[in-house]
């Protein structure tokens, strides 16, 4: 696609030549409108490649991202869900869903769901099918802040997703951005004296109370020490789920007293 791009290009810089060198030589009105019109539709086909190529090398990127290849190896547990919309649908439509008012996942979980529910509602419109897909990896030592959600992305999710993030800023306060690795993190203030980490490339997003943890997603990625390199988690993970699904992976073994180790993990499958 580049090879085709730079030989248009050479192209119309030959026909610029040419046409710059008979203008010169007083060429007719005549031949002038003709190359005029030759060079218009080039330049509309060279536009047209430039925007295929680009959707199709952003579809590419896109399709070869894999999440678990950004979740640190020590993670504890891992929430998974392919379509995060069914569950806010199905759980405010339960019949005992006014007994479960205590009920909720803590931390940072419960932050993205409370807020993306309502940004949807508020909006008219639920959450992209890439951005549906959800993961929530939590960490050692365990408390509700400990944790890292990770989303697929679309460009329309980014504006989103920066819009979502701006209703939680305090004030008019702008993302602080920090370094580490070459990689950017941004850091969003919250109103309750809370900060929230982002880390962002093409087509997937990384939040976290704790950039301490986003840094080790980062590590995970570069040294390519991620629980997609964990030959029992993958096994479990990429066994054939129905559609719909929420699926906590936990590293322990079903029947705890059991003792099988730390190599373990349990598959648990939720229904409403």
């Amino acid at each position: 696609g580049k090879d085709i791009l730079f030989n248009v290009f050479c192209f119309l810089n030959y026909l610029y030549y040419i046409c710059k060198k008979n203008i010169n030589s007083h060429m007719n009105l005549r031949n002038i409108v003709k190359i005029g019109t030759v060079l218009s539709v080039l330049l509309f086909v060279l536009a047209v490649l430039f925007y295929v190529f680009t959707r199709l090398d952003m579809a590419k990127s896109n399709r070869d991202i894999d999440l678990f290849s950004l979740v640190p190896s020590n993670s504890i547990a891992v929430l998974e869900s392919d379509n995060i919309n069914t569950f806010f649908n199905q759980y405010s439509e339960l019949n005992y869903n006014r007994e479960l008012g205590g009920f909720h996942f803590p931390g940072l979980f419960e932050f993205l769901i409370t807020g993306l529910n309502e940004y949807t509602d508020e909006n008219a419109h639920g959450l992209s099918n890439r951005m549906s897909r959800l993961l929530v990896s939590f960490h050692h030592p365990g408390s509700s802040r400990d944790q890292v959600a990770y989303f697929l992305m679309e460009m329309a999710d980014e504006q989103m997703l920066s819009d979502l993030l701006q209703e939680y800023v305090h004030g008019n306060f702008l993302p602080k951005e920090e370094i580490y690795r070459g990689k950017k993190i941004w850091v969003y203030p919250l109103s309750d004296d809370e900060f929230l980490a982002a880390y962002t490339e093409r087509g997937f997003l990384a939040l976290s109370f704790q950039k301490r943890l986003i840094e080790e997603v980062i590590d995970a990625q570069l040294d390519e020490k991620s629980l997609s390199g964990d030959v029992v988690f993958s096994e479990i993970q990429r066994r054939k789920k129905s559609h719909d699904f929420l699926t906590l992976y936990g590293r322990s073994a079903s029947l705890p007293f059991l003792g099988l180790g730390a190599g373990c993990w349990s598959e648990y499958n939720f229904h409403l």
